[in-house]
C-alpha cells in the first residue's frame, strides 16, 4: 500500500466512524485543572534537569533544584488526585500487582527504546564511564 491508498481509505473510516458513532449517554467529567498543572510543572522540572543535567553538571543547583522541584510537584500531584472526584489517574488501580508492574515494565522499556534511537537515529553515543 502506497500514501496514496492509506490516505483516502483513513478518511474513508475516520468520516465512517463519525457518522456510526452515538453520544455518549454518561456526562462529560469535569476537567482536574489542578491535577493537570502540578503533573505538567513536575514532568517538565524534571525533563529539563534530565536534558541539561550533563551540560549543567549533575550535582550542579540548577540539576538538584530541579529534581527537587519535579519531587514535590510530584507529590503535590498525588495528593491532590487522591483527593479530586474525578482524577486524571486513579491512584486506586495502581494498587493492582499486574497494572503497577505493567506500568513499570513499560517505563523501563521506553527508556530502553529511547536509548536506542539516540544511539541509532541520531549517532550520538551514551556517556562512558571514565
Amino acid at each position: 500500500m502506497t500514501y496514496h491508498t492509506i490516505v483516502p481509505f483513513a478518511i474513508f473510516v475516520t468520516l465512517l466512524a463519525a457518522y456510526l458513532s452515538r453520544e455518549s449517554p454518561i456526562r462529560p467529567s469535569k476537567v482536574d485543572y489542578l491535577g493537570a498543572g502540578t503533573f505538567s510543572a513536575g514532568i517538565v522540572a524534571f525533563l529539563v534537569a534530565m536534558t541539561e543535567g550533563q551540560n549543567w553538571g549533575w550535582t550542579s543547583i540548577n540539576t538538584l533544584g530541579l529534581l527537587a522541584t519535579s519531587l514535590v510537584f510530584f507529590v503535590l500531584f498525588l495528593l491532590v488526585e487522591s483527593r479530586v472526584p474525578e482524577p486524571l489517574i486513579n491512584l486506586t488501580i495502581l494498587s493492582k500487582r499486574n497494572v503497577f508492574f505493567t506500568n513499570g515494565g513499560l517505563c523501563c522499556w521506553s527508556y530502553d527504546v529511547h536509548d536506542v534511537r539516540v544511539d541509532c537515529v541520531l549517532g550520538a553515543r551514551p556517556a562512558t564511564r571514565r
